[in-house]
């Protein structure tokens, strides 16, 4: 008997290895684990992003969204290299553009890291 139940369990894990990506170089997996390393050792960088998160479905743009990111941000004292591009690239319109648009691929990035479903039954 424990034969067969270890030999569907390999099978499931099988099943559930081949449905992840493949392991490739991903510049946004770099980047994901870069700012996850950033917010981890952060706080208040890490509070300013999660507050991102819940205001992002309330944002009617992405230079809306861009606003609403450089004023979290604007409340992080110590601001590393890459928080500070932000901020500068926040400055022009165009810049707002692409910081909003990096900032959406980045809460969905994370949505679906950590959001398993679209409801508690799924």
């Amino acid at each position: 008997m424990l034969g067969k139940v270890e030999e569907e369990l390999q099978t499931i894990g099988r099943s559930i290895h081949a449905a992840f990506p493949a392991r490739q170089r991903n510049p946004l997996r770099a980047l994901d684990a870069r700012a996850m390393e950033l917010a981890a050792h952060d706080q208040e960088l890490r509070a300013a992003l999660f507050r991102l998160v819940d205001v992002t479905p309330a944002c009617t743009s992405l230079d809306d969204l861009a606003r609403h990111l450089t004023a979290f941000l604007d409340e992080v004292d110590e601001q590393p290299p890459p928080i500070a591009a932000a901020m500068r690239m926040s400055q022009t319109r165009a810049g707002r553009t692409a910081l909003g648009a990096a900032a959406a691929a980045g809460v969905r990035h994370m949505a679906h890291r950590f959001i398993v479903g679209e409801s508690p039954r799924a």
